[in-house]
């Protein structure tokens, strides 16, 4: 049996392996970058301030490395970041760890800062959004509402 699928169907769906790829690579960066050394610190900090500043470096540190992985330009990041911030948000919260020694006060202001951080990003929400269907993604097309007017001449 023969699947046809149109060049774009195929661009569609390498891209979405790309960003499925991506995501995982980024929910490993969670894991270990984030996650990991929030728990060390929690083992070895003295006390309670100095948990928690050293924990907002290692959140700064982190939205660093989520920045240089994964920027496309300078307001944009390639993975989606509602999904990041949940997997990180449900993490945080499920880390017994984590919730016992800080509490769920300070997860949330963690969670702020995280969330105001990557928010200052949008999204690529789509690899292969093409609004005007002519093969080529808005990312990379200079007129992506195909009405012949340049994308920097528009006033939208």
């Amino acid at each position: 049996m023969k699947i046809i699928v149109s060049e774009s169907q195929y661009k569609k769906i390498i891209l979405k392996e790309d960003n499925d790829r991506e995501y995982i690579h980024a929910i490993k960066i969670v894991n270990i970058n984030l996650l990991r050394r929030l728990e060390d610190q929690i083992q070895h900090s003295r006390s309670y301030n100095e948990l928690f500043f050293e924990m907002k470096r290692t959140v700064m540190k982190f939205i660093s490395m989520i920045k240089n992985e994964f920027s496309v330009s300078s307001k944009e990041l390639s993975i989606d970041v509602k999904e990041l911030l949940h997997y990180i948000k449900i993490s945080l919260d499920n880390n017994r760890i984590i919730n016992q020694r800080i509490g769920r006060n300070k997860i949330g202001q963690l969670l702020n800062i995280i969330t105001q951080e990557l928010n200052r990003f949008k999204s690529v929400e789509s690899q292969s959004k093409d609004s005007d269907n002519d093969g080529i993604p808005n990312r990379l097309d200079i007129d992506d509402d195909n009405d012949g007017v340049l994308d920097p001449n528009d006033l939208n």
